[in-house]
Order: C-alpha cells, then sequence, then structure tokens
C-alpha cells in the first residue's frame, strides 16, 4: 500500500464491478478500520475510485443502483479521514461540473424538473397516453398521486391499491447482508412515498423530464417496499451526513468550514427535509420497521 498502492487496490477496484461490489466494499471497510490512517497515494486513489464508481450509477441508473451507491457512500466518509487538503467549496465546484453533487453532497442545491411525465396503469408499452403535471418546489408525491388518479379514471374505492412507481428502474433482487444474511429486497422500480417531496428526487435536467408510471399493487405488498426503499434512502443519506463530518474532522480553519457549510445548508429548499425526516407510518410492522425506527435520530422518536 505504501510502494505501490494501485496494484494493490486493483484487484478490489476490479471485483466492485462484478456481482460481490458488497462484499468488496465490506473487505475494503475493515481493511480500513485495521489501518485507520492510509498512506497518502493509496487514500487519494481510494477516494478518487469511489467518486468516480458513484458518477457512474448516478448517470447509468442499474440493478441495485441505489444499494450501491449507498455502500460506496458509507466506505467514502471512512477514507477521507486519511485525504489532505479536500475543501467544501473545491468539492462543491467539482461535483456540480459533473452534475452528481446532489448524490454526494448533504448541501447540493439542484433546481427542480419542471414537469413530470406519469403514465397510466396499462404501461406506456401498450400505447397508453401518458400525462404531464407542473412540479414546484412543495409538490409532494400524493398530489401527483391524485391528480393521476383522476386523469386516469381510478376509482374512489381502489384509490388506496394505485401506487407511483419510477418508470426507469427496474425489478431487482437486492441481497441486503448489512440487515440480515436471510433478508431478501424485492424491489419492482423505486415505489414513492406519498409524503415525500417530488423536487428532492427529480432535478432539472435540459430537455429531459422524470417519468413515473401508476401502478395497482396490493396494500400490504406496497407497505413493504415502502419500508424497503425507505431503508435504502436513509443508508444514502446517512452516507452524506458521515462524509460531511469526515471532511470537518480531517480539516484546519474548522470554524470558517463550518461557516461555509451552514451558510450552504441554509439555501436549501429542501433543508433539513431529506436527510432528517422521518417515516413514522412505516415503524410499526412489516419485516424491517424496527430497522428504520432505529436507523432515525432519537429526537424524532
Amino acid at each position: 500500500m505504501v510502494e505501490d498502492s494501485n496494484l494493490f487496490l486493483k484487484f478490489f477496484m476490479e471485483q466492485l464491478t462484478r456481482d460481490n461490489a458488497v462484499q468488496t466494499f465490506q473487505i475494503i471497510r475493515k481493511l480500513i478500520r485495521f489501518i485507520p490512517k492510509l498512506p497518502q497515494q493509496a487514500a487519494f486513489a481510494l477516494y478518487n475510485y469511489i467518486i468516480g464508481y458513484i458518477m457512474f450509477y448516478v448517470r447509468h441508473p442499474k440493478e441495485k443502483g441505489d444499494e450501491l451507491v449507498g455502500q460506496a457512500l458509507a466506505t467514502l466518509w471512512m477514507v477521507v479521514h486519511s485525504v489532505q487538503g479536500i475543501m467544501f467549496k473545491d468539492l462543491k465546484q467539482i461535483l456540480r461540473k459533473e452534475q452528481v453533487d446532489a448524490s454526494i453532497l448533504l448541501t447540493a442545491n439542484v433546481p427542480a424538473a419542471k414537469k413530470i411525465i406519469v403514465h397510466g396503469p396499462q404501461g406506456p408499452d401498450e400505447g397508453g397516453i401518458p400525462s404531464q403535471f407542473p412540479l414546484g418546489e412543495d409538490v409532494q408525491f400524493i398530489q401527483i398521486l391524485r391528480e393521476a388518479q383522476d386523469f386516469f379514471g381510478v376509482e374512489e374505492e381502489n384509490a388506496k391499491e394505485y401506487f407511483l412507481v419510477d418508470h426507469r428502474t427496474r425489478k431487482t433482487t437486492v441481497k441486503c447482508s448489512w440487515i440480515s444474511k436471510e433478508m431478501i429486497l424485492l424491489i419492482t422500480g423505486m415505489i414513492h412515498n406519498p409524503q415525500h417531496y417530488a423536487r428532492d428526487f427529480y432535478f432539472f435536467k435540459r430537455a429531459q423530464y422524470p417519468q413515473l408510471s401508476l401502478v395497482h399493487k396490493k396494500p400490504a405488498q406496497a407497505y413493504e417496499e415502502l419500508q424497503k426503499q425507505c431503508f435504502l434512502l436513509k443508508f444514502v443519506e446517512i452516507g452524506k451526513v458521515m462524509l460531511t463530518w469526515g471532511v470537518l474532522k480531517n480539516v484546519n480553519h474548522v470554524v470558517q468550514r463550518v461557516v461555509f457549510l451552514h451558510e450552504d445548508l441554509m439555501k436549501l429548499p429542501s433543508f433539513p427535509r431529506k436527510a432528517l425526516e422521518a417515516e413514522l407510518d412505516l415503524y410499526g410492522n412489516g419485516p424491517i420497521g424496527k430497522v428504520i425506527y432505529f436507523s432515525t435520530p432519537d429526537y424524532f422518536r
């Protein structure tokens, strides 16, 4: 790791692009715990690779993308303790230029998408005509859901059986070894919690509009999927918070950095909404209700 860190880390980097990425991240974290202060060259190489790894999954959504981004962030904050000279201002400019700041930085302030396209229950592949809804800063998915149900003629007595699902995500089976070796998370598209704000998930991209599908699901099945999606989102958000904390612990002039961080956070329309929001309705039942409960800050319990 001292004389030729790139050669040492090459094996791990290759494994991250294969099927055993989660296990590889666990090995890397164990290595960092054994050597808390990595050699400079190794730390920079690992730091740059993990940033690039997150960029890839943000730009090209793939199977298990949310989980892998969460695993990468859970490793990145441990690496920054060994990387000298990280500045919030420089990090913000670089990640904004690469259009991935919203997926890595707690302080990212990205304009929301102007409108959203919603496909009906029959799906776009069957020739259905989608609907378009304007997005504002305070639009929740519950508002989009109700308007979509009205547009597509969903009867009121069946309204509780329809949910909004991200159109681009595919059916995935995720083995979450960090919950339980036996637990399998089956996610059919990214299902959205009706109480979440659309602008926290869909950002402005020129000539591109986010797409949702109105999907019929059994309420019990949807409840479990909402729990699983909630856990993955919390895993990512905790990674962002820990990354910010790791950078603060490893810089000089901490007061100056805290002031910069505070100013950036106060400018966010979503602060402290997304990082600290608590899904109280998901704690009671389901396979991972207690896991979500204990991942929530104490003052929300």
